[in-house]
Order: structure tokens, then C-alpha cells, then sequence
């Protein structure tokens, strides 16, 4: 009976301990995955804290580029584009609003840079965007206008008190093309507007935002050119964010032939001229704008790398293209018209590079944060990277940062 009671002891003991292996092997398992979940968690809580003010920025690209395919007939081309855009709006919409709840409802940010501040009209200009495509929808281009509205009262109000703690000396040395961000937020609410069928009432506030939004431009570019004049710029701080003053000008056309009234000859006339000299201006920017990059790249050596503020480079593109077109439609002009094609390709080459680069970045080994904006990259302000202290010292001041320039003060943070 012992002997029996002692083999089936020497049996039983290989299952308990393949047993309790299994169950260590159950347990180490679980703990790794609860690790993985964990790290991935803070992943996306970090990810969505440091999400750039100026995320939609693609979503404006895309939105407008979609539009300019629709130009070349390419209508399946178009409606891929605005997939897409509608798609990174969707995730973008879901993060900001993540990061807004994790905020107590306030706006995520350093308040003493209104780089980041205007970054946020990025939210305003896409919602708009592709509620310009979706007119035919009796609920979803109105719901986007509708939240657009506020957004754009809201970050304006911001503007307004991150300018007036900067102090006006400070915020006129920090005038860059982020600025005329405001001018797009409100041109696009002016352009989304009228694609809804409304009253007579309504029409005359668009046209009276139109008016405001032109009035506006024309005080940022003064504020900008004048610190251009003033102050210099460095050519590390040359980014492509200063397109975005061609692409102000272009949606200030496009939205004033939805808006400007064409019936009679004097109406027709004045809106004539008002949209030609806005057109005039955005067109006669395109070449200073290349000029820009070309002496930033060309004679500086600035690094050309794929980096996600080429976006705010490549929505003036696909906007040119659009009002131009819509401009020439307005105008009886087929001259304009078949420029607005011609961009329209430009646009499209312009937004495959960018979207190609963008997704090799991570990729690449030559990425740094030399040229990146602040506001696509919380914190950084180009002109900070990796420079020698050589380049800094024989540099002239007309081109340092203004931080820089001996006997200036910095802006309060």
C-alpha cells in the first residue's frame, strides 16, 4: 500500500509542477500585457497633451486640395482627398476634445506665445472646409458651422489677451505668418455661410464679415511687414507658416464671389475691383514667397526637411488654385480659369510630397528640431536648434531671433 501511495506521489508531482509553470507562464503573460497597456496608455495621454495647436492644418490642406482635384475632372481623386480629410478631422476633433476635458475646458498652451494661440483658428478653418463640402447635407454643414462660430469667438478672445500680457512692443516683434490665421478662420466661416441657404439678413452678415475679414488682413499684413522691416527675420525662422499670407488673400477671394452682390453695373463693377486688387496681391506674394524659400534654403542652407508645417504651405496652394478658378467663373475669364487648373496640379504634386515626408519623418535619421514651428511643436521656436556658436556671434543681428539682438529685452513670458 506504501508503495503504491509513494508512486502515485512521484506521478502526481511532474503534473503539479508542469501545473505551476503553466500558471507562472499565465501570470508573467498577464503582467506583460497589463505593461504594454499601461506604457501604451501614457502614450496616447502624452500624445494628446502635446497635440500642436495647429494639428488641423493637414485637414486644411487635404480639405482644399480635394476641392482643387474636383477641378481636373478628377472627381474620385476628390472624393479620396475629402475621405481622408474628414477621417484626420474626426481624430484630431476627438484629441482636442480629450485634451480640453483633461484641461478643465481651457485652451492647452503657452499663453505668452501667440504662435500656439493662432494655431488654434487651424480647428476653425477646417471645420470650415469641409463643411463647404458637405452643403448638401441638411445636418452636418450647419452643425460645422455652428461649432465653428464659437471656436473662432473663443481663440479670438485669447488672441486678444496673450497680445495684451505680451504688451504691444513684444508682440510686434513675434508678427509672423501664424497671424493671418485669424483672416482664414474668418474668411472660411464667411465661405461656409453662404454655401447654406439663407435670408436676406443673413446674407448681409456675411457680407459684413467679409468686409471685417479684408479688414483685418490688411491690418496683420501691416503688423507683419512692418516687423519684416523693422526687425528682420533669421532665416531658420523663415518657415512656410508665411504662405499662409497668400492663402488669406486667396480665401478673401474666393468667399467674396459667394458674398460680393453682382446685379447692376455700379454693384458689379466695385466688386470687380475689390476682388482683382485682393487677387493681385495673393498673386504677386507667390513670388516673394518662393524668393523667401529659395534664399532660406538656397543661400542660408537651411536643411529641407519633411516637417509638418509644410501644411500651412501647401492649403494656400490648393486655395490660389480654387479662388482663381472661381474668380475667372466669376468674371467670365477663361484666362483665370485655366491658371486655376494649372495650380490646381502644383497643389496636388504639393500635397503628395508633403504627405510622403510626413510619413517617412519618423524614418528618417536626419530629423532634428532645427526648423520645426511652434505651433506644431509645443515649446520650440525656430532659430533654437543646433547652431554654432560662430554662426551665432558673425551672424548680423538683422537676422538673429529678437531674443537675441544685443540690447533688446525679451517679451515677459
Amino acid at each position: 500500500m506504501r508503495r503504491a501511495l509513494a508512486e502515485k506521489e512521484r506521478n502526481a508531482r511532474p503534473a503539479a509542477i508542469a501545473e505551476s509553470n503553466a500558471a507562472a507562464v499565465d501570470r508573467t503573460v498577464t503582467e506583460e500585457i497589463r505593461r504594454l497597456a499601461r506604457a501604451a496608455a501614457t502614450r496616447c495621454r502624452t500624445a494628446i497633451h502635446d497635440a500642436p495647436p495647429a494639428g488641423f492644418a493637414p485637414v486644411m490642406a487635404t480639405g482644399i486640395v480635394s476641392r482643387a482635384a474636383g477641378l481636373l475632372g478628377s472627381d474620385r481623386l476628390s472624393g479620396v482627398l475629402f475621405a481622408l480629410a474628414a477621417a484626420v478631422y474626426a481624430v484630431w476633433a476627438g484629441a482636442l476634445l480629450l485634451r480640453l476635458v483633461g484641461r478643465r475646458g481651457r485652451p492647452a498652451g503657452k499663453p505668452a506665445d501667440p504662435a500656439r494661440v493662432f494655431g488654434f483658428f487651424t480647428f476653425v478653418a477646417a471645420s470650415d472646409v469641409l463643411a463647404t463640402r458637405l452643403t448638401g447635407r441638411p445636418w452636418a454643414a450647419p452643425a460645422l458651422v455652428a461649432l465653428a462660430l464659437p471656436a473662432w469667438l473663443l481663440v479670438s478672445g485669447r488672441v486678444v489677451v496673450t497680445l495684451r500680457r505680451a504688451g504691444p512692443q513684444a508682440a510686434s516683434r513675434r508678427a509672423d505668418g501664424t497671424w493671418f490665421l485669424v483672416v482664414v478662420g474668418l474668411q472660411s466661416l464667411v465661405l461656409a455661410a453662404a454655401g447654406l441657404s439663407g435670408t436676406g439678413l443673413a446674407h448681409r452678415g456675411e457680407l459684413v464679415g467679409w468686409l471685417v475679414g479684408l479688414t483685418l488682413y490688411g491690418l496683420v499684413t501691416a503688423v507683419v511687414g512692418r516687423r519684416l522691416l523693422r526687425y528682420g527675420v533669421a532665416p531658420r525662422e523663415l518657415t512656410p507658416v508665411y504662405w499662409v499670407s497668400m492663402g488669406a488673400g486667396a480665401i478673401s477671394v474666393l468667399a467674396g464671389c459667394q458674398v460680393l452682390p453682382y446685379d447692376g453695373p455700379v454693384l458689379r463693377g466695385v466688386s470687380v475691383v475689390l476682388l482683382d486688387l485682393v487677387w493681385g496681391w495673393a498673386t504677386l506674394l507667390l513670388p516673394v514667397l518662393v524668393a523667401a524659400g529659395l534664399w532660406r534654403h538656397g543661400r542660408h542652407r537651411v536643411p529641407l526637411r519633411p516637417e509638418p508645417v509644410w501644411w500651412t504651405a501647401v492649403f494656400p496652394i490648393g486655395m490660389y488654385a480654387v479662388a482663381t478658378a472661381a474668380l475667372g467663373a466669376a468674371e467670365h475669364r477663361t484666362a483665370l480659369a485655366s491658371l486655376g487648373r494649372a495650380v490646381a496640379v502644383c497643389a496636388l504634386v504639393a500635397w503628395a510630397l508633403t504627405a510622403t515626408g510626413v510619413f517617412l519623418r519618423p524614418f528618417l535619421s536626419a530629423g532634428t528640431r532645427d526648423n520645426q514651428d511652434p505651433i506644431f511643436f509645443p515649446g520650440h521656436r525656430p532659430g533654437k536648434g543646433r547652431l554654432s556658436q560662430s554662426t551665432r556671434k558673425d551672424r548680423p543681428c538683422r537676422y538673429q531671433t529678437t531674443e537675441r539682438c544685443e540690447g533688446s529685452r525679451r517679451a515677459p513670458e
